[in-house]
């Protein structure tokens, strides 16, 4: 009875060192210790669109840094601007960042990482060209005449032109290579920038010149550009 006992007592004893051995051998995951998230995975590589990070760790934790480092784009923080930076948790546990976008497309890969890097987690962020983010189609323009008479401040065409996505108040620039808009004063009228209306819409009239000819127009907004002519002809 006593020697099965001390059979008993060994193999509850292997069982316990195997059971602790698996413990100190199975590895923490760094999403179990550290959480990270972006508030959008898609930016327009335009040099100053930003998303939000934010991570966190356990409130009760004594690291109180927590260090990200990105591979296209920059961080601000405390006015300096770089690719990997270290920042303060709050009493929460979570500390959030912007990171803008430069002006090089590709894939962002941002990583978060605590206790001298030994737990990284990451996300990734596509920052792509400004042509495919804003469609062209999201800007229209119209013009209430293809050809007028190369009569100067005598007749004229309304353009009207509106962005159907974006946000209203936008400035819309537009510019000619001949005649000048009406109320603009210096670059000998060729430049006009307006405000859209709450509908995105702007509408400006273009003088005509003595010089017969085709025009060419430019109207920009919000990153989206349509370039249109219109034609100066004698005798109209």
């Amino acid at each position: 009875m006593k020697a099965r006992l001390l059979r008993t007592v060994g193999i509850v004893s292997v069982l316990l060192s195997v059971i602790s051995c698996d413990k100190e051998n199975t590895a923490i995951s760094s999403d179990s210790v550290l959480t990270f998230k972006v508030s959008d995975n898609i930016l327009p590589a335009d040099g100053k669109s930003s998303v939000i990070l934010e991570a966190g760790i356990d409130p009760e934790s004594t690291i109180r840094t927590i260090k990200f480092v990105t591979t296209l784009g920059t961080f601000m923080n405390n006015g300096i601007i770089k690719r990997d930076t270290t920042a303060s948790v709050l009493s929460d546990g979570t500390v959030k960042l912007r990171l803008y976008a430069g002006k090089t497309a590709g894939v962002a890969t941002v990583q978060a990482k605590i206790n001298d890097e030994k737990y990284t987690v990451s996300q990734d962020i596509r920052l792509i060209s400004t042509t495919e983010y804003y469609p062209q189609e999201s800007l229209s323009v119209s013009l209430s005449d293809t050809a007028i008479a190369a009569t100067p401040a005598q007749t004229f065409c309304q353009i009207t032109s509106i962005l159907k996505e974006g946000p209203a108040l936008s400035e819309m620039t537009f510019q000619t290579t001949s005649g000048s808009f009406l109320g603009t004063i210096g670059d000998s009228g060729k430049t006009i920038v307006l405000s859209t209306d709450l509908n995105g819409k702007a509408t400006v009239r273009l003088l005509s010149s003595i010089e017969a000819g085709t025009v060419f127009l430019t109207i920009h907004c919000d990153h989206s550009t349509v370039d249109t002519t219109i034609r100066f002809i004698v005798g109209k």
